[in-house]
């Protein structure tokens, strides 16, 4: 079996390499604008409209301690009664201002500017009222 022979071409000098560097043309710069970003709206109560029989509730918050025993954030129970601060149109009994009892995981928390969580569930969600307007 023969032996394959390669040659190595010399090493190139750095003379050489500057002139091969300095002849080759640079690749394009584009520039690209960033996209500018629009300040948000401040999400409030007053901006947000309700559509068809939704209810917009804000809900009591879970005491911080039970006779005494600090009970921590993770192992508190979510409430489920609240006060109603907004209403769609096609709400028939649900009026602004009552409290009323619902469904434990009923709705969707919307987070406010304000740091506050309201939940947004339709009115046939809501159990009952206390009759407090």
């Amino acid at each position: 079996m023969a032996k394959k022979i390669f040659s190595m071409a010399p090493p190139e000098t750095a003379a050489e390499k500057k002139k091969r560097l300095a002849s080759a043309t640079p690749a394009p710069v584009v520039v690209v604008p960033l996209p500018v970003e629009k300040p948000k709206k401040k999400r409030t109560i007053a901006n947000l409209r309700l559509w068809g029989d939704r209810v917009l509730i804000e809900q009591e918050k879970a005491p911080d301690a039970i006779k005494g025993i600090i009970v921590p954030e993770t192992s508190k129970n979510k409430p489920a009664r609240g006060i109603i601060k907004a209403v769609g149109a096609k709400c028939t009994e649900a009026k602004v201002g009552e409290t009323v009892y619902f469904g434990k995981y009923a709705g969707t928390p919307i987070p406010l500017n304000e740091g506050e969580e309201l939940l947004i569930l339709r009115e046939a969600d809501v159990f009952m009222s206390d009759g407090n307007v």
